[in-house]
């Protein structure tokens, strides 16, 4: 499991996420590579600041799980992004 946090959040929230075998990349790892991590990752956190739009989640095929902390327009452009992964027939592409 590959968990991406793409914004600073507590240590103790991090630490929470830790499994054995898991990885847990923080906002500070990320290098300004956000997309090519979630290319091979399992889980995105985010709150408010990262725009997670269909461009971020192009190549996150592995992707299952958006984790999201904030409402508004904000979640409705995570729910617009989330349904351009899904051809005409509703399946994940």
């Amino acid at each position: 499991m590959k968990i991406v946090i793409a914004e600073k959040i507590s240590a103790a929230a991090v630490e929470q996420l830790k499994e054995p075998g898991w990885t847990v990349l923080t906002a500070d790892q990320l290098d300004g590579k956000l997309s090519e991590h979630l290319e091979s990752a399992d889980a995105l956190m985010v709150r408010s600041a990262v725009q997670v739009d269909a461009a971020l989640l192009a190549n996150a095929k592995k992707l299952r799980v958006i984790g999201f902390e904030g409402s508004g327009s904000a979640l409705a452009a995570i729910r617009q992004a989330m349904a351009a992964r899904k051809d005409e027939s509703g399946k994940e592409k």
